[in-house]
């Protein structure tokens, strides 16, 4: 049996995007094969990988599970310093390429630069606060 654990029983509004869910195995919490606790951002993606372990049935076959591969993979990786700063050193270089740094003018179609905004400016603002680099718009 799966269980998902909220780790954060705080129901705040504030803290609902911080939350971060973790998945049971007969009841303890799975960890990744470096030892790390498992545990993502979302509850959707926790519901997933509960799946791909509902999924299995007398042997576990890691094939089959590519969220939980994903995951694991990304969390052990994302630990190590060094890996982790590579990383988004080269994640970063293409954020000049991403589409929210380009909007419409706002002379042109200022239905869809409101929208832009709308949905785009919060982004930005972490991208600036969490990461920050301050994302060019053209």
């Amino acid at each position: 049996n799966n269980n998902n654990n909220n780790n954060n029983n705080n129901n705040d509004d504030d803290t609902a995007s911080t939350a971060w869910f973790g998945v049971t195995l007969d009841g303890t919490a799975l960890r990744t094969p470096l030892g790390t606790s498992l545990a993502v951002p979302s509850l959707p993606l926790a519901l997933a990988l509960a799946s791909e372990w509902d999924d299995q049935a007398t042997y576990i076959q890691p094939a089959q599970m590519p969220l939980m591969t994903l995951v694991c993979t990304t969390i052990d990786q994302m630990a190590v310093a060094d890996v982790r700063t590579n990383a988004i050193d080269q994640i970063m270089a293409y954020l000049r390429n991403d589409t929210t740094c380009y909007w419409v003018d706002p002379k042109e179609n200022r239905i869809l630069h409101r929208m832009q905004s709308k949905h785009w400016d919060d982004l930005h603002a972490w991208v600036t606060e969490d990461v920050g680099v301050t994302p060019a718009i053209a």
